[in-house]
């Protein structure tokens, strides 16, 4: 079985938005439903689905996923206490990246 964040992931790749915004809102209440785990990434689950939202139209929606997003990595971003390691979690790493400049529409 394909998680439906990787089936929202290729909807959009396959140019069908609409497909790909049901994947991501199934994906999102599946993540509200069981909550933070240690080996999901939250924060790459709400960019992926504000992504595909963003791409049907839902911009609103998208914009407070992205917010969402956002704030978790931030809250890890907090625990780094080292300059550099910090700039290179925020910079280097292409998710926190894209977060950090709110980049919707690329892969």
């Amino acid at each position: 079985m394909v998680p439906a964040g990787d089936a929202g992931r290729a909807r959009l790749r396959e140019g069908d938005p609409a497909g790909a915004a049901a994947f991501a809102r199934e994906s999102v209440a599946l993540l509200e439903r069981t909550g933070d785990m240690p080996a999901l990434r939250s924060e790459e689950v709400l960019f992926h689905a504000a992504r595909a939202l963003y791409a049907a139209g839902a911009r609103s929606e998208a914009e407070e996923l992205l917010s969402r997003a956002r704030e978790k990595m931030e809250r890890k971003a907090e625990s780094i206490e080292d300059p550099a390691l910090l700039r290179g979690f925020r910079e280097d790493v292409p998710l926190n990246r894209a977060l950090a400049l709110g980049d919707l529409e690329s892969e």
